[in-house]
């Protein structure tokens, strides 16, 4: 579809099942990944009281997608859409807002931008373990990595964590 600023509607039918989406516009869908710089919130960006007060930007949508661990790739997710408004913009990514409120002023189109970031996350936990098994100098990680799964107990975890805790306080 070309790009519209128009809101529509968008009818879903699957058999006799119909699901309406509302307020949409069609334009260009940038998915924004990463780690903790990417996670960074607005409200913690410089001047963070202004940009969010600015925020009223009806042509980007923010799709958050809720952190969720796993050890095989997953089907769905949890997503949250929501138009880019002051009340939106704090808690989203600012790598994310800041880019897609420069990229919608040059385009002039409307604007999807999921935001899929988490802090901390290896660069390993991003790419499909098929991937991983092709590079060798990971093997032995991959190896300890499924030693780990197989003998994870949660008691164990919990024995591990009281250990580590009470080594940090020492």
């Amino acid at each position: 579809m070309p790009a519209s600023a128009q809101p529509r509607d968008l009818i879903i039918r699957c058999g006799a099942e119909q699901l309406t989406l509302t307020n949409v516009v069609v334009g260009d869908v940038w998915l924004c990944s990463g780690q903790s710089n990417m996670e960074w919130p607005v409200r913690l960006a410089g001047n963070a009281d202004a940009e969010i007060d600015a925020a009223t930007q009806s042509l980007i949508r923010l799709a958050h997608v809720v952190n969720a661990a796993a050890l095989t790739p997953q089907p769905t997710c949890v997503v949250r859409w929501s138009v880019c408004t002051p009340a939106s913009v704090p808690d989203f990514s600012a790598v994310s807002y800041f880019f897609g409120r420069e990229l919608q002023r040059h385009l002039d189109i409307p604007l999807g931008l999921i935001n899929c970031s988490w802090g901390g996350t290896r660069a390993e936990s991003w790419t499909s373990r098929p991937e991983l098994e092709t590079l060798q100098c990971l093997t032995q990680r991959l190896a300890r990595a499924d030693a780990a799964v197989r003998n994870y107990t949660p008691e164990g975890a919990q024995r591990e964590y009281v250990r580590a805790l009470q080594q940090w306080a020492q």
